[in-house]
């Protein structure tokens, strides 16, 4: 057999046999395979680059974490301001004197409004928008003693009503009745404070004798260790406690204050924390119909209520000094 071939008989020997239609089709991989084939490569990735891989999945997780972090601390703010503005009261509004800003009846502009007893007496008749209302009557550096020790403390005079107003529990006792403030009976609650200021470390029971501006007081109950970071004219611990009538007849801050009725201020809850605005709207209308002023003056003022911060338009001659809605003539 010649050993040289034809050209076209060596191209016939090289070529392959053509394979079946079927064979040549790709087979199709179980959604199992491929999820084990897809782990496969991701670990060979990640293990073939170490340092990225590290660093990658760090910041993923640092990211998540912060995200974490911020939310829970931006939570426990909240609900830390929330607790400490409940130690003062919940949903109230706060109102003092003032001077006014326009002229009106007649009247010049800078006259100041001092607010009395029969103010509150207007309020309850004319404005069915605000559901408890109570006057604010108080005397800083009331000299206080015991058998043991002395102080001066600032005294505030309650009533039933400003004790649902405000947060003002007490630990051991009772506190003031409306039977104390109608008979004016020497009775005291004390705060933490002056607890630990008159009596030291010994222990205080109900009925101890104290003496508040060399009038005898009994001590009738006992306010607990209160945690605040706001207040408007001091911590509720270094109060004293003493019926409304009481107050102004042993120890007023003024004697004008009980010859002429005035009230430092008052504070008031309306119907609803919804209804707040119409409840203000009615108390400074029937405000200005008494003292000659202009409902409509208004000045900016930072206001909130525990459930909610806002602005809002408030007749005010200086910023409110507390996290409540809060208002000046």
């Amino acid at each position: 057999m010649s050993a040289i071939l034809e050209p076209e008989i060596v191209s016939t020997l090289g070529r392959r046999p053509a394979l079946p239609a079927a064979r040549r089709r790709h087979r199709t991989m179980h959604p199992g395979e491929m999820f084990v084939d897809l782990a496969r490569q991701t670990f060979a990735n990640l293990h073939r680059n170490k340092l990225r891989s590290f660093l990658t999945l760090f910041g993923i997780a640092w990211g998540i974490a912060s995200l974490v972090l911020m939310s829970a601390l931006s939570d426990g703010f909240r609900q830390g301001q929330r607790k400490n503005m409940a130690q003062i009261g919940d949903n109230i509004v706060f109102v003092f004197g003032g001077v006014t800003e326009e002229q009106a009846g007649g009247q010049r502009a800078g006259r100041r409004i001092r607010l009395a007893e029969r103010d509150l007496d207007i309020i309850r008749e004319t404005c069915p928008a605000v559901a408890v209302l109570s006057a604010e009557h108080k005397t800083y550096d009331v000299p206080a003693r015991s058998a043991f020790n002395s102080g001066r403390f600032l005294t505030l005079g309650v009533n039933p009503e400003y004790l649902k107003l405000r947060n003002l529990p007490v630990e051991k006792g009772r506190s003031v009745s409306e039977a104390d403030v109608r008979e004016g009976r020497r009775v005291a609650v004390l705060g933490a404070s002056v607890r630990k200021q008159l009596f030291e470390k010994r222990p205080v029971a109900v009925g101890e004798r104290i003496y508040l501006k060399n009038y005898p007081f009994e001590v009738i109950g006992l306010m607990g260790e209160k945690e605040q970071n706001s207040s408007y004219d001091g911590w509720d611990n270094d109060k004293i406690l003493v019926p409304t009538s009481t107050l102004l007849r042993d120890m007023p801050a003024d004697r004008l204050v009980y010859a002429e009725d005035r009230v430092n201020g008052f504070l008031y809850r309306p119907v609803d924390v919804a209804r707040w605005e119409e409840a203000q709207t009615q108390v400074r209308t029937a405000l200005g119909r008494v003292h000659g002023f202009l409902p409509r003056t208004r000045a900016r003022c930072a206001c909130s209520t525990p459930s909610r911060a806002r602005r809002c338009s408030i007749p005010s001659s200086t910023p409110a000094r507390s996290f409540w809605p809060s208002y000046r003539w």
